[in-house]
């Protein structure tokens, strides 16, 4: 049987940042940052989020760095673009047409990379 906690989904978009301020309809607080300031992630829609609601949104943040890895390959896998391999955010040129056999390895690759991210958000 699933536990109900996994299979809740996280608060609807749009999500907010904000430094310094409080919001009732906070998601995330984000503390430590520069001079003792921290960060809210909130959104209108997360005001009284139920507890299963709340660990859906943390299964979504802690899963974002993946995510966004994910959305970077497959951005590669489409145009001649590829993710910055020492951690940047960033995408480079990569110059010349992939083979066929280059191309189904970065798309392989882009997407075990989705599906692993969006199992680590609960959502796959």
């Amino acid at each position: 049987m699933n536990d109900p906690k996994q299979s809740a989904a996280p608060t609807p978009g749009p999500w907010e940042t904000d430094r310094n301020s409080v919001h009732a309809a906070r998601i995330a607080t984000i503390h430590g940052c520069l001079n003792m300031d921290w960060v809210e992630i909130w959104s209108p829609n997360a005001f009284c989020a139920s507890e299963e609601m709340q660990e859906a949104n943390a299964r979504l943040i802690a899963a974002a760095p993946d995510l966004l890895a994910a959305l970077q390959l497959m951005l590669a896998t489409e145009k001649p673009f590829a993710p910055i391999e020492n951690g940047g955010l960033g995408l480079e040129y990569v110059s010349g047409e992939l083979s066929p056999e280059a191309w189904k390895a970065r798309s392989d690759r882009a997407t075990s990379t989705a599906i692993a991210a969006l199992t680590k958000a609960g959502a796959a």
